[in-house]
Parts: C-alpha cells; structure tokens; sequence
C-alpha cells in the first residue's frame, strides 16, 4: 500500500473517534453524563456522578446513591440542589457549568466551595 493510503486509513478512524467525543461530551447547555467523584468521594476509581434526566446518582462498586436532583434557574444557571445532613437536612444549591473535559461546580452560599470533577465518556473506563 501507498503511504497516503496507509495515513488515511489510518486518520479516518480516529477522527471518527475525536468527532464521537466531542459531540458526546462537547459544551451542553445541560449538564448530563458521568464525571469522576474519586477526588470528592474517594472510594473507588471507577465511581462516577451520574447526571441524568434532573436527578444526580452516585454510581460505585458498593451500588447506587441519590445525590440529589438538578434543575434550571431563571437566570439560566444549572443548579445542583445536593440534600446535606441526617434528621434535619438542609440542601446546597450548587452551580453546574459543562464544559468539553469537565464540570465545574460553585456552591451559591460559600464562593470558596469550587471544584472540578473531569468528565468519563464510559464509566468503566478511568479516563
């Protein structure tokens, strides 16, 4: 084979595979799929958030938790409205901004609680 036949069989799958990504976990204006939790929660490498249909589910080897639920502000902000506590919870209202790798999140009521949790196109693949 011709060398500039074996660089574009080479470069069609990968561009397939770049194009799949980034419409996959390209800006949305809603936040949705997995980021990784370890750096919050660490427990297990392959946990994940799972943001899904207006509900926040951690995801881990141990089984599921509800983390919460998310919504639309009228500003046009996602919230992230995180149930804190036992017997009397309060909740956090917790900023979400998408981004291509990441998502970062504010908490409303404290502006030093900021963090950034990567984004996981598969949630059994550590990436």
């Amino acid at each position: 084979m011709k060398t500039r036949t074996k660089r574009i069989l080479w470069l069609t799958p990968l561009t397939l595979v770049v194009a799949y990504a980034v419409a996959y976990i390209g800006i949305r204006s809603e936040p949705t799929g997995y980021v990784a939790s370890y750096s919050l929660l660490p427990h297990d490498k392959f946990d994940v958030i799972e943001f899904a249909n207006g509900l926040v589910t951690q995801r881990t080897c141990c089984g599921d938790m509800p983390m919460g639920t998310y919504s639309r502000a009228p500003d046009g902000n996602w919230i992230w409205h995180y149930p804190n506590g036992g017997k009397n919870p309060t909740t956090n209202d917790i900023v979400v901004r998408s981004g291509y790798l990441s998502m970062s999140f504010a908490d409303t009521k404290d502006a030093r609680l900021r963090f950034t949790l990567w984004r996981r196109v598969f949630r059994w693949i550590p990436l």
